[in-house]
């Protein structure tokens, strides 16, 4: 075992001259020769950066639900039924009930990456994630759209 892994002891339990001691530092902290020695030898002081999961990933995780399996059967019976507004109609709810899931999740990784970003020192969202996000947001507009004119045709006041 390397001697600075840190899992050789319970390094939380030592005094700090003891833990000072062993990996060689002191209370000021290390010089810059030491720094850059110990920056080549064991690479940066940061956390990986978790594997990005992609918008399609993520919407089709809105559907793993048991309410929405329930919803997606209740569809199934009722387009057996040939009953295809009420068919419609509960397609529809889940397809917004999915948009919005995936747009709340959009918008905490639009507000907390930037400060995970700096904290982290990980990279931004490239060309392709960019692409993602705006195809989320033109398949949302559409989907309401789409509710709109189905509420028309069914009778229903659209606000």
């Amino acid at each position: 075992m390397n001697k600075h892994d840190g899992h050789s002891e319970n390094w939380s339990a030592l005094p700090a001259e003891a833990v000072l001691r062993h990996f060689e530092s002191s209370s000021t902290g290390l010089n810059d020769a030491d720094a850059a020695r110990r920056l080549a030898q064991y690479g940066p002081n940061g956390l990986p950066s978790a594997k990005q999961r992609s918008v399609l990933f993520r919407f089709l995780l809105q559907f793993h639900n048991v309410l929405i399996y329930v919803l997606l059967a209740a569809s199934a019976v009722s387009a057996v039924l040939g009953q295809w507004v009420d068919t419609g109609v509960i397609i529809a709810v889940v397809l917004i009930n999915a948009a919005i899931g995936l747009t709340l999740i959009v918008q905490a990784l639009f507000t907390y990456a930037p400060w995970m970003q700096a904290l982290f020192g990980t990279a931004g969202l490239g060309l392709i994630a960019w692409a993602h996000i705006v195809t989320a947001g033109v398949a949302l507009f559409v989907i309401v759209e789409i509710e709109k004119a189905a509420f028309r045709y069914a009778g229903w006041r659209v606000a």
